[in-house]
């Protein structure tokens, strides 16, 4: 095999290498806010839990953190818990949700349209499936810490309970899309990435194999043109 031949299929080899896609993930944010909130809403002294519901699409099924803007007055520093949940009926309720991560964090920037980011331990969900996004946190009866977006039009995505979880019951659970007279979208969201397909990684990887084995059948070819010269015989000369 001639050595053309050889460093045109290597040649062939990075090309097609370089032909797939890179790696690199790519954001995907969930949000039904328009980013200012005109009306913040709370409950009762205790637990209280919220958050909003989304369908996961393509390449956005990694989920790896939670975005809130807190309302009304509560204050910075008191501890919650970010939380990601399914929806195992698919129906969008949180009534039967189910908790797939969640971390603990603080409150910051209440009332200000700031949104706070708390990192997930990732999670990769299915084209389609449906999960929520939110927080529990501990209230006072003056805290409001819910930030509502009003602006029409209301996705009815947006859900709370006066309880320590979506699921557990203890609470009256309501949608604040349908809440009365204060209508609104809680100003929660959620933050994904693509990880690239093992396939495609899988594929550079045999391209770059091809590139290694065209070089090493590229050196055994130039040895057998080009033996070693220890070897002559003592009456050969050179060139």
């Amino acid at each position: 095999m001639s050595i053309f031949v050889l460093i045109r299929r290597a040649v062939f080899a990075v090309g097609f290498a370089i032909l797939i896609p890179s790696p690199a993930a790519a954001d995907v944010l969930y949000s039904v806010d328009d980013g200012t909130a005109e009306v913040s809403i709370g409950s009762v002294t205790g637990p209280l839990t919220f958050g909003n519901q989304f369908t996961a699409v393509v390449g956005g099924t990694t989920i790896t953190s939670v975005l809130i803007a807190w309302g009304g007055f509560i204050a910075d520093g008191v501890a919650l818990t970010a939380k990601l949940w399914s929806d195992p009926n698919g129906d969008g309720n949180p009534s039967d949700a189910v908790l797939l991560a969640s971390v603990a964090g603080v409150t910051a920037g209440a009332n200000t349209n700031t949104f706070i980011s708390y990192d997930l331990p990732d999670v990769i969900l299915s084209v389609g499936q449906s999960f929520f996004v939110g927080s529990t946190v501990n209230q006072l009866g003056s805290d409001f810490p819910i930030a509502g977006d009003r602006t029409p039009p209301i996705s009815n995505q947006s859900w709370a309970i006066g309880a320590a979880d979506f699921g557990i019951g203890g609470g009256i659970l309501t949608n604040l899309g349908t809440f009365a007279n204060t209508s609104a979208d809680a100003l929660v969201r959620a933050n994904a990435t693509t990880i690239p397909e093992p396939g495609s990684l899988a594929l550079l990887g045999l391209a770059l194999g091809g590139v290694v084995v065209a070089r090493h059948r590229n050196r055994r070819t130039r040895r057998q043109f080009w033996p070693d010269r220890s070897a002559r015989n003592p009456g050969e000369g050179t060139c």
